[in-house]
């Protein structure tokens, strides 16, 4: 990033982030509502530290850093309004969605927080590896491994519904979608189940 463009911070910090906006280093003026630029560059510093993964949902965005918590910042002002706390590694991915926060750590753990109160609901023993990619929608939650393992857990009960082995080197990216889950691995192969009986 250049520090004398603030624009460069808004594109990590905001695209996506509010509806209907699109932010690109090509901008020339910023579109409304979005952060001061003071807040932006409060936000992208605010933990002082290399920052892991960053997720949000229309009102929140979701930061973690080599503290090994995540922090949650207000999407309109850039003031922070939480810290989820607890892994005992690196939170290396998060995924939100209405009611929980879902977080994958290099201490092989997925943790379910609540996403209005962000205490933690339960703990997961995943995998025996690192873990690399998180997804969750209404019914499912998705971890994905360093190994390459992919497991599918039921959220609620938090049972292990599938374990997908597929990929032999570590997952990279996870997409799910209605229909179906979508990863990417180091092995340079792409993996595609459907999302209701883990199928390939």
């Amino acid at each position: 990033s250049n520090d004398s463009d603030p624009r460069s911070y808004t594109c990590l910090a905001l695209a996506g982030c509010i509806p209907n906006t699109h932010v690109s280093n090509q901008d020339t003026t910023l579109p409304s509502p979005l952060f001061p630029l003071s807040s932006v560059r409060l936000f992208t510093q605010a933990p002082q530290q290399p920052l892991y993964c960053v997720a949000c949902d229309s009102r929140r965005i979701l930061v973690s850093s080599t503290d090994l918590n995540v922090r949650l910042f207000d999407s309109r002002s850039g003031k922070e309004i939480g810290c989820l706390e607890g892994h005992k590694g690196i939170v290396n991915c998060v995924a939100v969605t209405q009611g929980i926060v879902v977080t994958g750590s290099w201490d092989s753990t997925v943790t379910v927080w609540d996403a209005v109160s962000f205490q933690m609901k339960y703990v997961i023993y995943a995998h025996s590896d690192t873990v690399t990619q998180v997804a969750v929608n209404h019914s499912i939650i998705i971890s994905c491994c360093k190994d390459g393992e992919v497991c599918v857990w039921r959220r609620g009960s938090w049972n292990l519904l599938a374990c997908l082995v597929f990929h032999k080197k570590s997952v990279t990216g996870l997409v799910l979608t209605d229909k179906h889950i979508y990863t990417s691995s180091l092995d340079g192969t792409v993996g595609i189940w459907n999302s209701n009986s883990y199928k390939s």
